[in-house]
């Protein structure tokens, strides 16, 4: 069994929280250490502490929309004895969330409004970039989150590949954001309005 095991890594107001366990009777021995990544990038470093109880916890404040994970280190009598490293966790500052992912290929690019993606990486043999934009299906119209298309299609290609995710807010957009959705709505309405607006007028005309 792993004497380390990060057992959560939440966000709540405005915060991180980070918890972990050490599986050892010797609990008072050992120390900790950690390391904070934003965007796979190391931007903060802490120096070993002692670990008073199984189960520890730190908390960190984030100030920059990102994407974030912890590595945490493990010694005793100073030697490094485990270190593991958390899953990423996508944070929206703006709306103060979460943005959650589906599995692991899939990454957040933050701006104004998060873009989800997916890059497959080729570079040793291709130069090329293909960019794969979503198509619309049944399943959005029926209210279903965005997905990604074309993947399994595209797979035997050995060139480097985006996929980009139409998704606003749990909505499919034609990726423009809220202008989209409005776009979408209107459109919407004028579908259920037709046939109402087609018996109306064939109505008139054989009044006429």
């Amino acid at each position: 069994m792993e004497i380390l095991q990060i057992e959560d890594v939440s966000f709540d107001n405005q915060k991180m929280n980070v918890c972990f366990s050490v599986d050892s009777k010797d609990i008072p021995l050992y120390e900790y250490a950690y390391y904070v990544y934003y965007n796979e990038a190391i931007i903060e470093r802490h120096g070993y502490s002692p670990i008073k109880t199984k189960n520890t916890c730190f908390s960190f404040e984030p100030i920059e929309s990102g994407s974030y994970s912890f590595r945490i280190f493990i010694r005793l009598n100073g030697k490094l004895i485990a270190h593991q490293i958390s899953p990423p966790i996508h944070l929206d500052l703006r709306m103060n969330e979460q943005v959650e992912t589906n599995f692991n290929a899939e990454k957040v690019y933050m701006n104004d409004v998060p873009l989800k993606y997916i890059l497959e990486d080729h570079s040793t043999i291709s130069d090329r970039l293909l960019v794969v934009f979503a198509g619309i299906h049944t399943r959005e119209f029926q209210g279903g989150r965005g997905v990604f298309n074309y993947y399994r299609t595209l797979k035997h290609l050995k060139v480097n590949k985006l996929f980009l995710l139409d998704d606003y807010q749990g909505q499919f957009c034609y990726y423009m954001g809220l202008i989209g959705l409005m776009i979408l709505k209107e459109r919407l309405l004028l579908c259920s309005l037709k046939p109402r607006i087609s018996y109306r007028y064939r109505r008139i005309k054989l009044l006429q």
